[in-house]
């Protein structure tokens, strides 16, 4: 279904019933990020996954700020979620932990799974990593920074199994890359600090794997 929230168009699904659990996927991917996870989930819990703005089915980046936070919040309001159990993974978990800090009420619980707070140390790799990105964008389009992204150290592990290797494919599609250059994907989420990190009162599960690589 779609839902109509601060001027925009989100795609969200929602499956099972009981305490609700809310899924938020990463930078360059779409709710099919959860499929294995949201399938055992929905047989106890009530599941809801979205695209966030610029990918996926949802509305592409505005040419104006705006807020992932602020989005949530009305997927929240509208679907009348007073709490819920919180999971993100990549710039998803940089939403969740932004989200449960706004809202700690709201917030039964937090899953971060390979989430950078931000406004930390930015390894060397990353900064060229990035521009790279927006460098094969300005002189060879789409094609060249798909390709660019899929063969990058930051898919390395992933692109080696086939299955995953596809659904990335897949995901890419309804990445609006034009808007890389000139939107920054985080949204307006701020920097949290050590010392803001205790207004997260929910209990708190922090993931990281062994392959990540560094400021994932």
């Amino acid at each position: 279904m779609f839902l109509n929230v601060n001027d925009a168009e989100f795609y969200v699904e929602e499956t099972g019933q009981g305490k609700t659990v809310v899924l938020v996927h990463g930078n360059m991917q779409d709710i099919h990020t959860w499929d294995e996870q949201v399938e055992t989930l929905s047989f106890g819990y009530h599941t809801v996954v979205y695209d966030i703005r610029g990918t996926g089915k949802s509305s592409r980046l505005p040419n104006m700020p705006f807020s992932h936070v602020a989005d949530l919040e009305g997927i929240f309001n509208s679907l009348g979620i007073t709490d819920a159990y919180l999971i993100g993974v990549s710039l998803g978990g940089l939403l969740a932990t932004n989200f449960a800090q706004k809202h700690p009420h709201r917030i039964s619980g937090l899953v971060l799974v390979s989430s950078d707070l931000v406004g930390g140390p930015v390894s060397p790799d990353y900064v060229r990593f990035l521009a790279s990105l927006k460098l094969a964008i300005r002189t060879g389009g789409i094609e060249k920074a798909e390709q660019r992204y899929l063969n990058s150290p930051l898919l390395k592990a992933p692109m080696s199994k086939p299955k995953v290797a596809a659904k990335i494919k897949h995901m890419l599609e309804g990445y609006h890359w034009e808007l890389f250059l000139e939107n920054a994907p985080n949204g307006l989420m701020k920097p949290i600090s050590r010392l803001e990190l205790p207004e997260i009162k929910a209990p708190t599960e922090v993931i990281y794997g062994e392959k990540d690589i560094e400021n994932f």
